[in-house]
């Protein structure tokens, strides 16, 4: 999942400064086990680490998508005044950042990750266990609106936090014959499951890759579940593969008549993609979750 637009997005908002998310489950039990589906320790730890990772890197999203609002009021005292109330909404998701991204290192050292790929992670979650520091471009704003200076620099704060996906150490040993080829795709499926719920709660399609780039993927995993489950699947099984079957079949639909391949998910495929995330999250780290647990419990 290729993110690196997104920075440019942020920048071109800060140009002109005009949810209950479902917790990360840790290992299943062993009596949860045989309901789930059948992967390796390994596959499911990268899975949860897509899935983390991912949510701490976005969850700004909220904030961002209503400052994107903001910055269509043509009145810039009036923006201004709009900015400072997003900030309550700043606070919320940096906090849940911070939570995210804590895990996301306590669940890397657990895997043994190499401390260079851990870095640029442990230093995004230490500077979210600080203050939040006012930016440059928000210090003169401090002067007569402080919530709203405070909002500016949590949208530059989200340019940051949001290429750190991209950052090329951790992609180095995302890539690296270390990790296997099966890993690396439930990885890729932790970090689109995290977007998509994301992007679903607060209907921002511009988050995750056009609808057709969507449709290969889940088309991939939609063939490795028909090779992997069992003849009588249980109900939740059955349930995440009749999904998969039916956004499958409105995406090829949809196809036929669309003339643009990146056109973005409709507001329809975003809900049904939320759903589909969930049952998968559910599957493959268990229904039982809790936000007080930890990814480091496999």
């Amino acid at each position: 999942m290729n993110t690196r637009w997104l920075p440019l997005v942020l920048l071109a908002l800060l140009a002109r400064p005009v949810q209950a998310e479902m917790p990360l489950s840790p290992a299943p039990a062993p009596k949860e086990s045989a309901a789930l589906l059948q992967m390796s320790t390994s596959e499911r730890q990268f899975f949860a680490l897509g899935l983390t990772l991912a949510r701490g890197s976005f969850a700004y999203a909220e904030m961002a998508g209503e400052a994107t609002v903001v910055s269509r009021t043509r009145s810039k005292i009036a923006q201004v005044g709009k900015l400072g109330k997003l900030a309550p909404t700043a606070r919320r998701n940096r906090l849940a950042a911070a939570d995210f991204l804590s895990r996301t290192v306590t669940l890397m050292s657990a895997m043994n990750a190499p401390a260079d790929a851990l870095a640029p992670v442990r230093k995004a979650s230490e500077r979210l266990a600080a203050p939040l520091a006012l930016s440059a471009d928000a210090r003169p704003l401090a002067i007569f609106n402080g919530a709203a200076a405070q909002t500016l620099s949590s949208l530059n704060e989200f340019g940051t936090l949001s290429s750190l996906p991209e950052d090329p150490a951790l992609r180095k040993w995302l890539t690296s014959a270390r990790v296997s080829d099966s890993a690396q795709v439930w990885y890729g499926e932790g970090e689109i499951a995290a977007l998509a719920q994301i992007a679903a709660a607060h209907r921002m399609p511009e988050l995750l890759p056009p609808a057709q780039q969507i449709a290969t993927d889940l088309r991939g995993l939609h063939d490795w579940l028909s090779l992997r489950l069992p003849d009588s699947p249980t109900p939740e099984q059955a349930a995440l593969q009749k999904s998969l079957d039916t956004f499958l079949r409105d995406a090829a639909l949809a196809a036929k008549t669309a003339r643009n391949s990146k056109k973005p998910l409709s507001p329809a495929q975003l809900e049904a993609l939320g759903g589909i995330s969930r049952l998968l999250q559910s599957q493959v780290l268990g229904p039982n979750s809790s936000a007080s647990e930890t990814a480091s419990r496999f």
